[in-house]
């Protein structure tokens, strides 16, 4: 009989930041895993989900500091890594990595991944930006690898003191998925729609 893959739990902050991993349950699967999305209620999430043949599971994430809200969320992520203890967990977004990483530490999932878009706070001053900035710490300390969009927001996380040179990586510069090349290639189709266009505006 068939061995059914073991989990990867990708949790988003929130359901929009799907769009950005236009293709990668395919890759996931390819590599040996059978990808899990966990975000916030999204009707649009659900459909992606899917199409893609994912397991669904929902779990509301805010995206304001709420004590009691966010030791909830916590909790129920706890609930599912033991439940399905997934071999590795894909986190991205700020609260998402924050208690996500932290969730999967407790829970002892071997693979405990960031993806890191950029820092919510380079733009504050004051207690808050001291929160924000122990929260990063602490989710870098609790992941096991962490990858960047970009060269330079690893150099800053590094400058600051918020991760380890040797834990952090770039992914490429600018682009946390990537772009379909095939999406623009000039099909036949294309090309003579190019060239009716050109003809009817008299190009």
């Amino acid at each position: 009989y068939l061995m059914q893959r073991p989990f990867l739990h990708i949790v988003l902050s929130a359901p929009e930041m799907f769009g950005f991993m236009k293709g990668q349950p395919a890759r996931i699967r390819k590599i040996g895993y059978e990808p899990v999305i966990i975000s916030s209620a999204s009707e649009k999430l659900d459909e992606c989900a899917k199409a893609d043949a994912m397991k669904r599971l929902t779990v509301s994430i805010l995206r304001p500091i709420s004590l009691w809200h966010d030791a909830k969320t916590f909790y129920q992520l706890c609930q599912i890594f033991r439940q399905d203890s997934p071999q590795a967990v894909m986190l991205s977004g700020p609260k998402a990595i924050f208690l996500g990483s932290m969730a999967a530490w407790v829970c002892q999932i071997p693979r405990r991944i960031i993806i890191y878009h950029g820092m919510r706070q380079e733009n504050l001053k004051g207690p808050l930006r001291w929160i924000l900035d122990a929260c990063v710490k602490i989710s870098f300390a609790a992941a096991s690898t962490a990858l960047t969009v970009s060269p330079s927001l690893r150099e800053l996380l590094i400058s600051r003191k918020l991760c380890s040179a040797d834990k952090i990586e770039a992914i490429r510069p600018g682009t946390p998925n990537g772009i379909d090349i095939d999406k623009y290639s000039p099909t036949p189709e294309l090309l003579h729609a190019t060239m009716a266009l050109k003809d009817s505006l008299g190009i």
